[in-house]
């Protein structure tokens, strides 16, 4: 049986949280596969956290947290190497960049066989503003350097596209040889929707036959980019050509949700604009949805893409990260510059005056996101976890 660590710093509603739950979820049949998930107790999810404790042993590390704190960065360092050492683990999986760091040194440090890093996206990018992450070049090359020593300890690494595997490589995070993608993956059948539902959906929401809902989902967080849509939204209502009716939903909840609740109430949106929280089954909201749309300014996949895709959606998104390697342009969804507000609200009122267009896109967005399954990325890690040492 392989014992298998799952490191994270933080189980919150996002990327890296998702695809952990489903690897432990699509484990659970099998039989040789034990493991244990070692988290922060920092914004916790505690609902996850018990749902998934039927499928793992569960350990809560409180010093390990989002924000460099030496000192606590060192005592999760030694805490780890103790639990590591005794659990005596085949196999040691770390998500985002801090558990990454600090889980892969207290890996090497007792000698795990196997090694596994997933970044869930680049901090590096020159788009990237992430919460945590130092925004000037020094402390992000101090990160970088951090990064690299880590990486010579690591058996894997997987990204998310071929663009942040590239980009993995360039920085000398990874080598060609040990960095392997593996795209995020949904059930696309949880997503076929009926009419019908999207008609209850709509009646659920309080939304009216005639209104037209513009949704976008994730973390209110700087890097999604929702105050680039709110003001997208707001330029689209005051032109005298644009669409009545207009909803805009903002799923999910986060440290930007009162500044951009403070935006929407100074441009008068406050009865056109909504802000539901977090959701645990996003179905009924993608039901009621007429067009999906991701602004972020930085995204190293994007599972709310694909969800929408898979809903039968048109999708409107910024070119970054891995969202180019989803959405060919104008053929299975809408491309638009990155941050660019003025260019992503003429693109939504183009979309909402070619209902064929949006019809013609949504079918083939259907199509497309086929190719990104939950069964395949699920055998793709356990895969990883049962392969012999490769030489970096």
């Amino acid at each position: 049986m392989k014992h298998i660590a799952i490191i994270i710093t933080r189980m919150i509603p996002g990327g890296a949280s998702k695809v952990i739950e489903q690897i432990l979820e699509g484990a659970k049949t099998k039989k040789n596969y034990k493991f244990t998930l070692f988290t922060g107790t920092e914004s916790i999810d505690e609902k996850l956290i018990l749902q998934l404790s039927q499928h793992c042993t569960i350990v809560r590390i409180s010093q390990l947290i989002r924000n460099i704190s030496p000192l606590k960065d060192y005592a999760a360092y030694k805490c780890l190497v103790c639990e590591l050492r005794n659990g005596n683990f085949d196999v040691v999986h770390t998500h985002t960049s801090k558990a990454g760091f600090i889980g892969r040194i207290a890996a090497a440090k007792v000698k795990v066989p196997i090694i596994i890093h997933s970044p869930h996206g680049s901090i590096y990018t020159t788009d990237s503003n992430i919460e945590g992450v130092p925004k000037f070049s020094l402390g992000k090359k101090v990160l970088q350097m951090a990064e690299r020593f880590a990486g010579k300890k690591t058996t894997y690494l997987t990204t998310l596209s071929e663009h942040e595997k590239k980009l993995c490589i360039e920085l000398g995070l990874s080598t060609e040889k040990n960095s392997i993608v593996i795209a995020n993956g949904i059930n696309c059948a949880k997503f076929a929707l009926t009419d019908n539902e999207r008609a209850i959906a709509k009646n659920e929401l309080g939304l009216k036959p005639e209104d037209i809902m513009l949704l976008s989902v994730g973390r209110l967080s700087s890097e999604k980019g929702q105050n680039i849509l709110i003001d997208a939204f707001a330029k689209l209502n005051k032109r005298q050509d644009g669409i009545k009716n207009l909803k805009l939903f903002l799923v999910g909840e986060g440290p930007e949700k009162e500044a951009l609740q403070h935006q929407m109430a100074s441009l008068k949106l406050s009865c056109q604009i909504f802000f539901p929280g977090h959701c645990c089954d996003i179905r009924k909201y993608l039901a009621a949805g007429d067009i999906f749309i991701a602004p972020s300014l930085y995204e190293g996949f994007g599972i709310a893409i694909i969800e929408a895709m898979a809903a039968k959606l048109p999708v409107i998104a910024s070119k970054t990260g891995g969202i180019p390697e989803i959405i060919s342009n104008n053929e299975n969804g809408i491309l638009f510059t990155t941050g660019n507000s003025t260019e992503l609200s003429n693109k939504l009122l183009d979309l909402l005056n070619k209902p064929e267009k949006m019809k013609k896109i949504a079918i083939a967005a259907k199509k497309r996101v086929n190719c990104f399954s939950e069964k395949s990325m699920i055998e793709n890690y356990l895969k990883l976890y049962n392969t012999s040492i490769v030489q970096t």
